[in-house]
This record gives structure tokens, sequence and C-alpha cells, in this order.
């Protein structure tokens, strides 16, 4: 499997300097990035990437954007030379239930035919939390024709169910993983934390990932107590002591 940064992780750094941040995840070793938000020139981010030799797994976005700039996704994903957009979160409120959110990533996912470009729903732990027609959310979901899971562990972790169980209840559907750690605080709620310091089995997940086909590990942390490019240093280093990069 390759092994990728989600750059929500360095989403400062690269407020301060894009370019040089996606330089920096280069020179640390990754071999793609999963990129969110504005993207400043899609055409020259990818040039740059090209020239430090990193691939662009996939593009994040909003389920707004996905409803009303469909379109400019498709042509921006193209430029960038990916083929995963991915709605990054979504949440039930009084306007907008999860029929309605069901509803509007079905007819993504049909505007995405014959693209090549395929469509995922990046979890959190409300999703696991929350049920929608006796189901659990997420599941519910996923029944839209054409969507995939983008399974994120720690959140499956901490909405109370086994990463590795939904990692073989969707195997072939999981190209792209999110790898990350958290640990339980006592206040409650959850704290991310580098890879392998916190409660998450990652080894089974580890282990388990390759007979779901996933293609890319991407290491994620939400939340950096110091530098992000420290923790993730941190992450990688586990990584490499347990020979999975």
């Amino acid at each position: 499997m390759n092994y990728g940064l989600q750059c929500w992780t360095i989403r400062d750094e690269l407020q301060k300097d894009y370019e040089g941040s996606l330089k920096k995840a280069a020179e640390m070793g990754f071999q793609g990035v999963e990129l969110f938000g504005e993207i400043p020139g899609p055409a020259h981010i990818k040039s740059v990437l090209d020239e430090v030799g990193l691939k662009v797994v996939g593009r994040h976005t909003s389920l707004d954007s996905l409803k009303n700039n469909l379109a400019d996704l498709i042509e921006e994903c193209k430029t960038l030379d990916t083929q995963y957009l991915t709605c990054a979160w979504s949440k039930a409120t009084e306007e907008q239930s999860w029929q309605y959110i069901q509803t509007v990533l079905t007819e993504a996912a049909q505007g995405l035919e014959g693209t090549g470009i395929t469509l995922q729903y990046h979890n959190h732990e409300h999703e696991l939390l929350e049920e929608h027609q006796g189901e659990k959310v997420f599941d519910f979901l996923l029944k839209a024709q054409g969507l995939n899971p983008e399974l994120d562990v720690a959140w499956l972790h901490a909405g109370g169910v086994s990463p590795v169980a939904y990692l073989q209840k969707y195997a072939g559907r999981v190209p792209l993983l999110h790898l990350k750690d958290v640990k339980s605080k006592p206040e409650g709620g959850w704290q991310t934390v580098e890879l392998g310091n916190g409660e998450v089995p990652l080894q089974q997940i580890l282990a388990e990932a390759p007979n779901a086909g996933v293609k890319w590990l991407l290491i994620e942390q939400d939340n950096c107590k110091g530098s992000p490019w420290d923790s993730l240093q941190q992450s990688l280093d586990h990584l490499k002591s347990q020979s999975v990069i």
C-alpha cells in the first residue's frame, strides 16, 4: 500500500506557505496528498506536486459544493489527475435531513458517471452514534448508489464500532483509508494523537487493510499539541517500526 498525507493536518502551514508545505511533505517521504478547501491554482499546484513527486490521491469537498459546483469540481479533479472526490463532512439539521443528504450524494454520484471520478464519504463519529430508519446513519448514507466509504478508523472507534469490522463490511469499496489515532479525554470527548499513542487497534486494521482492497493509507491528525510536522514524523516513525512503510 502507498501512504499519503491528508492535508487538513497541516492546514495552518498551508496558509503560511502552500507550495513550501507540499514540498516539505515530499521531503518527509510521503508519496501523495489528499487536498481540501480552496486550492490556489490547481494547474500550478499540480505542476509543483509533479516536480516534487507527490500524487494527488484525492480531493475533499463540502456537501454544498457537491450540490452546487459539481462541474467545477470535476474539472479540478481532472486537472489534478485524481479519481477520488470525497464529501468531507455532513450533519443533519432541521433544514437538511439525512434523507436530503443521501439524495444530494446520490445525485452527485450520478453526475460523476462517465468521468472516471468516484464519490466517497468520509465519516466522523456522529454518523455511527446516530441512527436513521433503524440503522446507523453512516450505513444509511452508503446506500447511495455509486458512493463509497472513505473510512476514518479513529472516528469509527470513537463511534463505538470496530474499524476492522467496517473494513470487512465494505471490502472492495475502500481504496482510501484515513489512518488516525485517538485517546479519550478525562473530561469526555477525544484527543487525536500520533499513531501508536492512542487506543485505536492499528495493528489489526493494518493487517486487514490489504484484504479490504485499500490502496492508500492517508495519515491524518486533526489537532496536534505541537508542530504538525513533528507529529507527522512520529506517526511515520511508528509505521516504519511496524514495517508498514
